[in-house]
């Protein structure tokens, strides 16, 4: 699975504009779920937000089913024919208006262009296309080229034609195209050309603001990416999980590791927490033998819980996460000998699948697992109160912290980039380590990016924990691939390039003075960013891992960026 980005930083009015000028009618007996309901708009979508319901707030407790789908249909911002003959199409730009009808004399190629990246599928009407005798095939794809597995004519449903692509019916859609084969015997009208959208009911308890618009862009087009690929109940789906909204190219399911990233976003981004619990319960038993991704996981429920407080959820995954952790830790012991499957996609760890266990990959492994045994170790003390499983995952963490150190003199040595970058977040390098590892691996700015932004995530915590801003901003600027969406902010750092935008390293713990109705500011020395979230104070602040406090103010003036 990975996640699809959105790769049009539209502002709110021109997503509102798509959605609302025109309302194509949906139509009964075809259209699997009921349009938006249950909910009211409440001000004005945010700047630089392509969420067209980004100012739209559902009464959840009321929805009869929490989860399910709902729908809602837009129309093109952007038509271009080319047709085989001189006035094969007439009246195409009509299609980006309300009511649109093209006329259809010939064959030809048309492309279609939306407002913003969705997880839709796409109708048309014609009373005339079947008389006519023309034959139609329909694609869909998330840039300007068909996508190469679509070339397939639409379902009719009396008047509507459909494009179905796959049971689900939805795709990644950014732009649509329809190619005219054979012109038929006579015209036809090819009318309301539209995506319908589907979404799981989501309120934003988040929110960022800036006086950089691109980057209020770059955070809202991350939180919205994060909302549409929740999977909800809907066809052949039982939803609740976190998944994907990109083309179905047979992996659009849960993975464990994109999993990781995308609820760090959704918890500052959103309220949606019996979403995560979800999501984290259905994929402890996912088996894709991914290794790092089961630390990840790990990794995952212990952000989950310093977030929300949910002890519950903690307890009921507990076998689960000492089961990762031990297998992790067998796999450390062994040096590289069994496979970790798939590691991040960059030739420097092995480009995936391809060569997953270079040292680098292992290196960053037995990081990644330095980071989970000791913070599980805590909750073991903290939550469970259980001294021997603390002491066990402490001695997990402190043997594999000796298996780094005795790497090499200094033990960081032979540590590329992301091996250092996950040392960092471990807490494995002092002040001295970092620096020289900021005057070696991370000197480069050509190397300084990861090959996705899945990979430029973990680079960009550690650049951030250790304050190196002239760095940071140099692998945010050049991060180029566009795989995992995040809308996170890092020491005020945000990727300037695409959807990822890092979280704070907040820690709140079991007992935290948070709940979620309240109103949290992050702020950021220097930066003049904060980024706010609603939820109520209960006691006291809150405490980072670096050791600032997180306390609880009101908005009061519209914070400046430099």
């Amino acid at each position: 699975m990975r996640f699809a980005v959105i790769c049009s930083f539209m502002v709110a009015v021109n997503s509102q504009h798509a959605l609302e000028k025109g309302k194509p009618r949906q139509h009964e007996g075809i259209d699997p779920y009921p349009q938006i309901h249950g909910g009211q708009r409440k001000g004005s979508i945010p700047a630089g937000s392509p969420d067209p319901f980004g100012n739209y707030e559902w009464n959840l407790k009321e929805l009869p089913e929490r989860f399910a789908y709902q729908s809602y249909s837009d129309i093109p911002v952007h038509i271009v024919g080319d047709p085989v003959q001189k006035d094969g199409f007439l009246d195409l730009d009509t299609l980006t208006s309300p009511n649109g009808s093209a006329m259809i004399r010939g064959a030809g190629f048309i492309t279609a262009k939306f407002v913003q990246e969705g997880a839709c599928w796409i109708e048309f009407d014609s009373a005339s296309l079947a008389e006519s005798g023309a034959i139609v095939f329909m694609s869909v794809s998330e840039g300007a080229i068909p996508g190469e597995v679509y070339d397939i004519p639409p379902t009719q449903y009396g008047s509507t034609y459909r494009l179905e692509t796959n049971k689900q019916l939805y795709e990644g859609i950014f732009y649509t195209f329809i190619n005219i084969t054979h012109a038929g015997t006579k015209p036809w009208a090819l009318s309301n050309l539209r995506r319908v959208c589907q979404v799981v009911p989501t309120n934003y308890e988040g929110s960022f603001s800036s006086s950089n618009d691109l980057l209020n862009s770059i955070w809202y087009t991350g939180a919205y990416t994060i909302k549409i690929t929740q999977v909800g109940k809907g066809l052949y789906s039982d939803g609740g999980y976190l998944g994907s909204e990109l083309k179905d190219r047979g992996d659009r399911i849960a993975f464990l590791g994109d999993a990781y990233a995308t609820q760090g976003s959704a918890l500052y981004a959103f309220g949606n927490y019996d979403m995560l619990a979800r999501s984290i319960n259905y994929t402890k038993d996912i088996n894709n033998n991914i290794q790092p991704y089961w630390v990840m996981w790990v990794l995952s429920v212990l952000d989950y819980h310093d977030f929300t407080g949910d002890s519950a959820t903690l307890h009921a995954m507990r076998p689960w996460a000492e089961q990762r952790l031990e297998t992790a830790f067998a796999i450390a012991q062994t040096a590289g000998a069994t496979p970790l499957v798939w590691s991040r996609d960059d030739e420097r760890m092995g480009f995936g699948f391809e060569s997953p266990n270079r040292p680098e990959a292992i290196r960053a492994f037995n990081a990644l697992l330095v980071d989970a045994a000791k913070r599980y170790a805590s909750v073991c003390r903290t939550v469970f109160e259980n001294n021997t499983a603390a002491d066990r995952y402490d001695f997990v963490a402190t043997a594999v912290t000796r298996m780094i150190r005795a790497d090499g003199t200094p033990w960081y040595a032979h540590f590329g980039m992301h091996a250092s970058a996950d040392a960092i977040n471990a807490g494995l390098a002092s002040p001295a380590d970092a620096a020289a590892m900021l005057n070696g691996v991370f000197s480069d700015p050509l190397q300084l990016p990861s090959l996705s932004n899945f990979g430029s995530y973990f680079v960009l915590q550690a650049l951030g924990k250790i304050n190196a801003t002239t760095q940071g901003n140099q692998c945010a600027g050049c991060t180029r691939w566009f795989f995992v969406p995040l809308s996170r902010v890092v020491e005020g750092w945000m990727l300037k390039r695409n959807s990822i935008v890092i979280r704070p390293q907040l820690h709140a713990p079991h007992d935290s003075p948070w709940s979620p109705r309240g109103q949290r500011c992050i702020s950021y020395s220097g930066t003049g960013v904060r980024c706010w979230r609603r939820g109520r104070r209960q006691r006291g602040s809150a405490s980072t891992r670096s050791g600032r406090t997180v306390a609880a103010c009101r908005a009061s003036s519209r914070p400046s960026m430099p």
